[in-house]
């Protein structure tokens, strides 16, 4: 499977599936979604997504295994900065 389409599955199931209402308006957390990918230094992405999963309200972060890295979907940028932070302040080596 190619990056491209991998990340399409991953969005697709971020996203989820089209309403049977296609003239529906979004919702207005939808509307201003943020999105980002984030590779990992040291941390494991499972573990860190899980983590990360128990703490976050506003957004939601999966893991990619194959690329150890976080996929971010916030309601709002602040949303997203917040969690960039705590990803940046977690993805640290381990004291030897």
């Amino acid at each position: 499977m190619s990056k491209l389409a991998a990340c399409g599955s991953v969005l697709f199931l971020l996203v989820g599936c089209a309403s049977a209402e296609e003239d529906a308006e979004p919702a207005p957390s939808e509307r201003n979604a943020q999105m980002q990918v984030v590779p990992l230094q040291h941390a494991a992405a499972a573990e860190l997504a899980a983590e990360l999963g128990m703490l976050l309200r506003e957004a939601r972060v999966v893991a990619d295994q194959r690329t150890n890295s976080l996929i971010i979907s916030a309601e709002t940028e602040a949303a997203l900065a917040e969690v960039l932070e705590l990803i940046e302040d977690l993805d640290v080596k381990a004291p030897d």
